[in-house]
């Protein structure tokens, strides 16, 4: 019997993608010169990394403007200034050049030091907010007032609906079927609208060896129940990642400035529940593919028993 994709090593979606968060980390890690521009450091004396709001001086308009005339002393005068000399498509290609940097040489003699600008305090902070959120829960008032239930790992942990996937029956019943006839016995349609034991009970009817159910049950001890030790175990990693996942989709994303990026929160969030939604659907597929299989089984065995 050919290996069943759902069996392969690793967490792959039904279109061949994988479903480990480590290969798919970078969707969440968002670079500061996409989303802040720049990222060179800038020559500055000031300590602070932006420039201080301004603040309105109350006292101080209403002194100026008692003055008569009113002039504002602390703002020269503005000047008509010349027309450039260069052409718009040269001053153009000039303005479209990289910006360049002038290295700082810091020392005793030169106060000036080089400072981030958003882009870098953007990295800076996203990498503080991760180190500080490891093993902690952190705060996220984005997603708190949407009451996203996904993200914070509200999913039942085991499901009793009917199975969707049957999957392991088909490769059940193919290969018991090959064991006996050298070839597949119940189509695919069939397996749908009868479920797995009813068509297990029709194989059953077909086999006239007075080995058969040896031959079965050797079957179920050894290569099922191999298979299902590794169902389990892939399961076992689903779960995982659903929770690592959920842990991405959860953290916030910082502004340079301080305080939530509301897009990117939101944009991790919406990643976090597309990547969960997958990894459910494979959890769902190997747990059908376990219990349909297992349907088959039996009705092969009970079909055989009541020869």
């Amino acid at each position: 019997m050919q290996q069943h994709p759902l069996l392969a090593d690793g967490l792959v979606s039904t279109d061949g993608r994988s479903l480990a968060f480590a290969d798919n980390a970078h969707l969440f890690n968002w670079p500061g010169a996409l989303v802040y521009g720049r990222t060179e450091a800038i020559a500055s004396d000031d300590p602070d990394v932006f420039e201080k709001p301004k603040t309105w001086d109350r006292e101080r308009y209403r002194a100026k403007t008692t003055q008569a005339p009113y002039v504002d002393r602390d703002r020269p005068l503005d000047r008509e200034r010349p027309a450039p000399a260069q052409s718009p498509r040269t001053l153009r290609e000039q303005y479209l050049q990289p910006r360049r940097v002038n290295p700082v040489e810091v020392s005793p003699n030169n106060p000036q030091f080089a400072r981030g600008n958003e882009a870098g305090a953007f990295e800076a902070r996203r990498n503080r907010d991760r180190w500080m959120a490891q093993g902690r829960e952190i705060d996220n008032a984005v997603l708190n007032k949407l009451g996203i239930k996904t993200l914070a790992a509200d999913w039942p942990e085991v499901s009793h609906a009917a199975p969707t996937f049957m999957e392991g029956g088909q490769w059940m019943l193919d290969a018991i079927a090959q064991n006996f006839f050298e070839g597949s016995m119940v189509p695919p349609a069939l397996l749908k609208e009868a479920g797995p034991r009813q068509c297990g009970l029709l194989l059953a009817s077909y086999i006239q060896s007075e080995r058969a159910i040896e031959i079965v049950e050797r079957f179920q001890e050894s290569l099922w129940a191999s298979l299902g030790r590794r169902l389990d175990e892939k399961l076992s990693q689903v779960r995982q990642e659903l929770f690592t996942w959920a842990r991405a989709g959860q953290l916030p994303v910082s502004r340079p400035e301080g305080g939530i990026d509301p897009a990117l929160t939101l944009a991790n969030a919406i990643t976090a529940t597309v990547g969960i939604y997958h990894l459910a659907n494979l959890g769902r597929a190997l747990h059908d593919f376990k219990a349909t299989g297992q349907m088959a089984l039996q009705g092969v065995l009970e079909g055989l028993a009541d020869k």
